[in-house]
């Protein structure tokens, strides 16, 4: 038998999946906006691949949403054949992400070449090393 969960562990549990379900959905959100903004192909251009793959991250998270509800609900914990099966569709996800990332980054960076965009020198300010590549229409813009 599994154990049960007092009340006050109960609603922690839910404040805890509703506040991942607005942070998952916001980064959700910021990663749908950010390609939007890359396939607008403005002047000056900071590609992230972390941005891209953000787009997945309500589907990353959403098993733990899942499992942290249905505590809440049940007052036990999910069965370990479903938790099993959420783990799966989580692991799916995190490899979808990535995948969409490479997949994207392949089309765009293409795309960015035949359009005539630059690759700029150096990391874009506000950026950790690796993280963003700064690409422009015009080789005047690098240096801005």
């Amino acid at each position: 038998m599994m154990a049960a969960f007092s009340m006050k562990g109960r609603f922690l549990l839910l404040l805890w999946s509703i506040v991942m379900i607005a942070m998952s959905s916001g980064g959700s959100y910021i990663g749908y906006l950010s390609v939007e903004e890359y396939l607008s192909f403005p002047e000056e251009v900071f590609y992230s691949n972390g941005l891209v793959s953000l787009i997945l991250s309500f589907v990353i998270m959403a098993p733990f949403n899942v499992s942290g509800i249905y505590v809440f609900i049940k007052g036990e914990r999910m069965h370990a054949r479903h938790q099993i099966f959420l783990f799966k569709i989580m692991i799916f996800a995190i490899i979808a992400s990535v995948l969409c990332g490479f997949l994207f980054k392949t089309y765009y960076i293409s795309e960015l070449k035949s359009k005539g965009y630059f690759r700029c020198a150096g990391v874009p300010s506000g950026w950790m090393p690796g993280m963003a590549v700064k690409y422009s229409s015009s080789p005047v813009l690098c240096h801005q």
